[in-house]
C-alpha cells in the first residue's frame, strides 16, 4: 500500500476537518522550512508535497487527535485575523480604526500614570501619504514640559517632525546616503548648515540651564562659545572652522552639510577639565603669534560725548560681533545667489537680441 494514500484529500475524505487539520498541518511545517531563508531560496508547497511526502505522511501520523485540533483552530485565528486586515484596508476604514485604538490606549495610559506616577509620552503617525489618520500623541505634563523647555518645540510641533520625516522617506535613507537637501541651491544650502548649527547650540544650552538664546559666534567662537559657555561643535570635516558661507567649493559645503545632518558634526560638552586645557591651550597659541582671539574693531569717538562705561564698551562690542556675522552671512549669500543667476540673465540677454533682429521696422509696416 502506498504510504502516501492515507495523506487525507478533498475527494476521498468524508470529515472535513481532518482536511482542513492537514492544510494547517502543511501551512505551519512550510512556515518553518521557510524561516529565515532569503527570498528566492524559499521551499515552494508543490516542491514540499512532491519531494517530502514520505517525511510529511510519517510526521502527520505521529499527530495525536488533540495535537490535530490545536493546529486547527491556530490555523483558523491566523486567517480569520488576515480577513479582518483585509476588510480595513481602505485608508477611512484605517483611519477609523487608529482613531478608536488610540482613544483606548489614551484611557489606558491616563490610569496608568494616575495609579503608578510614572511620567511619557507616545506618539503615533501615518507611514504613508495615502493614509488620512493624523498624527496622535499623549503626553504626561512633565513630559509635555520636557519637550517645551529642552527639545525647545511644542508637543504637537514634535508629531508634525516625525509625520514629515517618515512620509517623506528619509527614514528609510541610509546615513551614508546624501540626504535630498544637498540637491538645494548653494544660498539655501548655506542657510540651513547655519539653521542646524544654531538649532545644535540652543538645544545644548539648554541641558546647561541656558534659557536665552545665544548667537553663533564664528568670528571669535574660542571666547564667545567654547570659553564662555563649556561646549563644543566636534566632528567639523572641512580643513578651516569658518562660517558656512565662507566654506570654499560645493563639494565641501555638501560636506558640511551631510556631517551636520547625520550628527556626525555635534555639539558636546566639555568637562571642568577639558575646558581648563582648552583655555591654556588657546592662550599659548595666541601667544605664538597665532590669532584665536581676534580683537575689535574699536570706533572712532564722537565729539562732544562722554567716554562709555566698561560695561557698555563690552556690550557694544558683542552687539557689533553679532552686527558683522548678520553682514557676512548677508554678502555671502548675496554673491552665491548672483553665481547662481549669472548663467540665466546672459541667456535671458541673448534671447533679447535674437528677438530684436526679427522685430520689423516702420517702413516694412507702412508699406
Amino acid at each position: 500500500m502506498d504510504p502516501t494514500s492515507t495523506v487525507p484529500r478533498r475527494r476521498s475524505i468524508q470529515d472535513p476537518t481532518q482536511v482542513i487539520a492537514w492544510d494547517a498541518f502543511i501551512h505551519f511545517k512550510l512556515q518553518s522550512i521557510n524561516k529565515g531563508r532569503l527570498k528566492g531560496t524559499r521551499e515552494r508547497l508543490s516542491g514540499l508535497l512532491k519531494f517530502h511526502q514520505t517525511e510529511l505522511q510519517e510526521e502527520w501520523e505521529k499527530l495525536t487527535t488533540r495535537e490535530k485540533k490545536q493546529m486547527k483552530e491556530e490555523y483558523d485565528k491566523k486567517k480569520a485575523e488576515e480577513e479582518n486586515l483585509e476588510k480595513t484596508v481602505t485608508p477611512k476604514a484605517l483611519m477609523k480604526k487608529v482613531d478608536g485604538q488610540f482613544e483606548k490606549m489614551e484611557q489606558e495610559w491616563t490610569a496608568v500614570c494616575r495609579s503608578t506616577g510614572v511620567e511619557g509620552f507616545y506618539i503615533g503617525v501615518r507611514s504613508s501619504i495615502e493614509e488620512y489618520h493624523t498624527p496622535k500623541a499623549f503626553f504626561t505634563p512633565r513630559a509635555e514640559t520636557f519637550v517645551k523647555k529642552v527639545l525647545g518645540m511644542e508637543p504637537e510641533a514634535l508629531a508634525l517632525k516625525l509625520e514629515a520625516f517618515v512620509t517623506t522617506g528619509l527614514a528609510d535613507q541610509d546615513k551614508s546616503s546624501a540626504p535630498a537637501d544637498t540637491l538645494l541651491k548653494g544660498k539655501k544650502l548655506i542657510s540651513k548648515c547655519r539653521t542646524l548649527i544654531q538649532e545644535g547650540l540652543n538645544t545644548i544650552l539648554k541641558t546647561k540651564g541656558i534659557t536665552h538664546e545665544v548667537l553663533m559666534n564664528y568670528i571669535n567662537y574660542e571666547r564667545k562659545i567654547v570659553e564662555q559657555h563649556g561646549v563644543e561643535l566636534q566632528g567639523w570635516p572641512c580643513k578651516k572652522f569658518v562660517n558656512p558661507g565662507d566654506v570654499k567649493g560645493r563639494q565641501e559645503l555638501e560636506k558640511l552639510f551631510h556631517a551636520l545632518h547625520t550628527k556626525t558634526c555635534a555639539w558636546k560638552p566639555l568637562s571642568a577639565g577639558e575646558l581648563e586645557e582648552r583655555q591654556c591651550r588657546n592662550r599659548e597659541r595666541q601667544a605664538a603669534g597665532e590669532v584665536i582671539y581676534k580683537p575689535r574693531k574699536k570706533p572712532a569717538p564722537k565729539k562732544g560725548k562722554q567716554p562709555k562705561s566698561a560695561m557698555f564698551i563690552h556690550d557694544s562690542e558683542e552687539e557689533q560681533e553679532e552686527q558683522e556675522e548678520q553682514d557676512k552671512d548677508s554678502k555671502s549669500g548675496r554673491e552665491v545667489e548672483q553665481r547662481e543667476t549669472e548663467p540665466q540673465i546672459e541667456e535671458e540677454q541673448q534671447m533679447e537680441g535674437t528677438s530684436a533682429d526679427i522685430v520689423p521696422t516702420g517702413n516694412e509696416h507702412s508699406s
